[in-house]
């Protein structure tokens, strides 16, 4: 099932939700097909995209989503997506190039229930950072059950992500 869920200088980013733009639709359907096999499902849900306005005409979006049931199995990986806005001469949203994406949950360790950065940042050195609400698992949590609310602070910085080293309980890190 795909879900989407979806910066010091400190800088706080305004987030927009918006209708998800069938360009950026269909760059995340390719995005999640490369990482799915004949088993995997995939569902979009709109309702769960976060635009990111860094800057005035800067645009990022964020999404998350979901593969799961990859190899015929129970388990699942939830991943997070950039994706920037390029407008075209006209001023008119042009395209919508991958930034980079990462996984950031899954059975037996956490997950992102909804994409709600409540502090997007631009540090100094360019690098942003979009802290997000998780569940993790705890040692005592079935592995699609976790019950630990946490912070996870994703960082974003000359294209690619990283995120805190937070401790996963479970198969998967």
């Amino acid at each position: 099932m795909l879900i989407f869920l979806l910066l010091s200088t400190t800088v706080f980013a305004e987030t927009n939700k918006a209708e998800i733009p069938l360009p950026l639709v269909n760059n995340v359907k390719k995005l999640s097909e490369l990482l799915m096999d004949a088993h995997a499902s995939v569902t979009i849900e709109p309702a769960t995209i976060e635009r990111i306005d860094l800057k005035p005409n800067q645009s990022t979006y964020l999404i998350l989503f979901i593969v799961e049931s990859y190899l015929g199995g129970n388990s699942w990986t939830q991943y997070l997506a950039a994706f920037d806005l390029v407008k075209g001469e006209d001023g008119k949203p042009d395209s919508y190039p991958l930034i980079d994406f990462i996984p950031i949950g899954g059975t037996g360790c956490r997950i992102v229930q909804k994409l709600n950065p409540n502090a997007a940042t631009i540090r100094d050195n360019g690098e942003k950072v979009f802290r997000l609400d998780v569940l993790e698992n705890t040692e005592s949590d079935n592995p699609n059950h976790p019950t630990r609310t946490a912070q996870l602070d994703v960082f974003l910085k000359s294209g690619r992500f990283t995120h805190s080293n937070q401790l996963c309980y479970g198969p998967w890190h």
